[in-house]
């Protein structure tokens, strides 16, 4: 939670209200259901801001939470990549 709070204070602080989008790769895996719920919660209200938020993550609880998702799967033949 810390490095999330830190990521997005930074965000607003550089840009100066201005940032339209954020990415967040990763560091969703280690936390607790609660931490996990609670993260979710404010990643949702994120867009109602009036911000784009990009996330890279394994965590399929998270990812189910998400309104729209790109997805790329690792195949043999070589990757997957779609809209879900």
């Amino acid at each position: 939670l810390a490095s999330l709070s830190l990521a997005l204070a930074l965000s607003e602080e550089l840009s100066r209200g201005r940032l339209g989008a954020l990415f967040l790769d990763e560091g969703f895996g280690t936390l607790d259901p609660e931490a996990l719920e609670l993260v979710a919660g404010i990643l949702e209200a994120l867009p109602t801001r009036g911000r784009l938020v990009g996330i890279v993550t394994h965590v399929a609880a998270l990812a189910e939470r998400l309104p729209a998702r790109l997805v790329v799967e690792k195949r043999p033949a070589g990757s997957r990549v779609y809209w879900a």
